[in-house]
């Protein structure tokens, strides 16, 4: 799962909200899962200068995949990308010539005739 803004985890599975294009998608997933954070979805804890020294000397305990009981098939990823599509493509901008004036009112007649927003 990427760019979560809210994870909740339960017995055995993980609630994941990630917001896309003004909206929020939820997705629920089996644990273990990956998960990527997106900014803001917790307060990160600075180490102390006490406990960076404490963990210097503390020994890194290497484990594979077998000796923690899990087989390949475990391990092989649960999701595939079905299609990727670009976003639909916009209009060229139109840049107005002319003093400030004329592009006033160029831009006030295109908002009103063409884009109908006024």
């Amino acid at each position: 799962m990427t760019a979560a803004v809210k994870v909740e985890v339960g017995e055995g599975v993980a609630t994941v909200q990630r917001e896309v294009e003004g909206a929020r998608e939820t997705w629920q997933t089996s644990l273990p899962a990956l998960i990527s954070a997106q900014k803001g979805l917790n307060e990160p804890r600075f180490a102390s200068l006490k406990g960076i020294m404490a963990a210097k000397k503390k020994p890194i305990q290497v484990q594979d995949a077998a000796s923690l009981g899990l087989d390949a098939a475990a391990l092989a990823p649960r999701c595939r990308v079905v299609a990727l599509e670009l976003p639909p493509s916009r209009p060229a901008a139109q840049m107005i010539a002319g003093d400030a004036d004329t592009q006033v009112k160029e831009l006030l007649r295109l908002l009103r005739e063409e884009a109908k927003v006024l």
